[in-house]
């Protein structure tokens, strides 16, 4: 089986799934550690980005600076909707060369990449917004503002609902291993 996890940003859905994977010994493909791998200088991806967003994005050891590229993304229609044609071009690729059976794949773009054509089972991981700010926060060190830009540009709960096979709600931390429990018994009936 091939299942796909996708939410928004601070929904808790790569924790969720990295306990997926482990208590049902699936590989576990994060779309987000393919994206920073692709982002390393000489990589195609890494290319793309520069001649599309400018040397603006780079530190000075000529590395993506992340940061000032969702800036950029996060605040511009335009600018993401490039950003997401790179991304759907090199990382789904990937994505598709390392998918096997018994996969999961956690992808915050699932839906809008089409990645989810290629599972048998899909779960979104959602939470209340003020969690999310929070946990984003406090994951990527910025503030509150940021991170309500971050969510505004992001696909909003009700999309998530309408796409997928199961929704998991996933607002405290300590009962993640629960959530799990049940969608492996759903996902087994």
């Amino acid at each position: 089986m091939i299942i796909g996890i996708t939410g928004s940003s601070g929904s808790g859905k790569t924790t969720f799934s990295s306990i997926l994977a482990q208590k049902l010994n699936y590989k576990l493909i994060n779309a987000d550690e393919i994206v920073k791998k692709l982002y390393n200088k000489g990589e195609d991806y890494y290319k793309e980005i520069v001649k599309t967003f400018g040397v603006k994005i780079l530190n000075d050891n000529q590395e993506i600076n992340r940061k000032k590229l969702a800036e950029i993304v996060f605040n511009n229609e335009m600018e993401r909707l490039k950003i997401n044609a790179l991304t759907f071009k090199y990382v789904v690729q990937e994505i598709k060369k390392q998918v096997e059976n018994n996969s999961i794949i956690d992808a915050p773009l699932l839906i809008e990449s089409q990645l989810n054509t290629i599972c048998d089972v899909t779960i979104a991981v959602i939470a209340d917004e003020k969690v999310k700010i929070e946990r984003i926060v406090k994951r990527d060190n910025i503030e509150e503002n940021k991170a309500q830009e971050r969510l505004n540009a992001q696909a909003k709960d009700e999309f998530y609902k309408e796409n997928v096979d199961f929704i998991v709600y996933n607002n405290k931390d300590s009962n993640i291993e629960e959530k799990v429990q049940d969608i492996i018994l759903k996902i087994g009936e």
